[in-house]
């Protein structure tokens, strides 16, 4: 444990794992905190790691000059706002002593960390191993590049880390069964109400009868069944979802066939025709 400066009532510890490619894929460290008297934390702190295969990348030999042996592309690293980015860039040389140092320049876009170690690639190129490392805080596409060294000369190049925002749909923020579409960027969402359902979650509820649906009454309830409202009773002469449909009393008619049937609402009257 190492203390935190200017706070002697606190510490702090370093953790480090190198993964092997058995190890690829998620993983999740939790950590409890004890003090001298025994008393711990009520609950553990987790954290996940993403492990992803490392692509090898081969370039060309630079004569007379550090080159860097396996070097990712855009698509390579894809690390989620928020996270502590890490991977590796592999320097090699020619020349008597091997690679000096990999620093990062004045025209990276993020402050990194490197540690340093040392690998053989394809059993024959011996190569200085950079782990660049950055917390991932601004999301899109960032530039780092590395100036690598040897006794004699440098070699400047720049890749892109895409910083990833977390898809805002993950934790189904749409209720009622609203369907959520994410932005392109994943800077936020888009929640498809049905059709009793308004707001920008789903989360309020449309009264129907609010609306006024009903023709001549407002005679209106609201149901929980298509289409969510029921008029009851509609105005006499008048039927239909809505009210909206005249109701003929005379078609079919009852009135004899010398007859001619008049109505008036849901009533009708047979009066005598006039004859030829």
């Amino acid at each position: 444990m190492q203390p935190v400066s200017g706070d002697p009532t606190a510490v702090y510890i370093s953790m480090g794992w190198s993964p092997v490619n058995s190890d690829v894929g998620k993983h999740i460290i939790c950590a409890n905190a004890e003090d001298s008297k025994g008393v711990s934390t009520v609950e553990l702190h987790c954290f996940k790691i993403d492990v992803k295969a490392n692509l090898f990348r081969p370039n060309p030999t630079t004569p007379g000059k550090p080159y860097y042996a396996s070097f990712p592309k855009q698509q390579d690293i894809l690390c989620p706002l928020g996270s502590y980015c890490r991977f590796p860039i592999y320097a090699a040389t020619n020349s008597t002593g091997g690679i000096d140092r990999i620093i990062s320049t004045d025209r990276s876009k993020e402050n990194v960390t490197i540690q340093y170690s040392s690998d053989v690639i394809n059993g024959t190129i011996h190569t200085k191993v950079a782990q660049v490392e950055f917390l991932a805080l601004t999301p899109g596409p960032r530039q780092i590049c590395l100036n690598a060294t040897d006794r004699f000369d440098w070699t400047v190049r720049c890749l892109i880390v895409t910083v990833d925002r977390k898809d805002p749909c993950e934790s189904k923020p749409c209720q009622n069964n609203g369907m959520c579409t994410a932005y392109k960027d994943k800077s936020g969402f888009k929640c498809s109400c049905r059709e009793r359902f308004k707001g920008t979650l789903c989360e309020k509820k449309i009264k129907i009868c609010k609306q006024k649906p009903c023709v001549g009454t407002n005679n209106c309830i609201d149901v929980d069944m298509s289409p969510y409202f029921v008029c009851t009773p509609c105005p006499p002469g008048k039927t239909g979802v809505r009210c909206d449909v005249h109701i003929s009393v005379c078609n079919p008619t009852t009135c004899a066939e010398n007859q001619i049937c008049e109505q008036d609402h849901s009533l009708h009257q047979c009066h005598q025709g006039t004859g030829q």
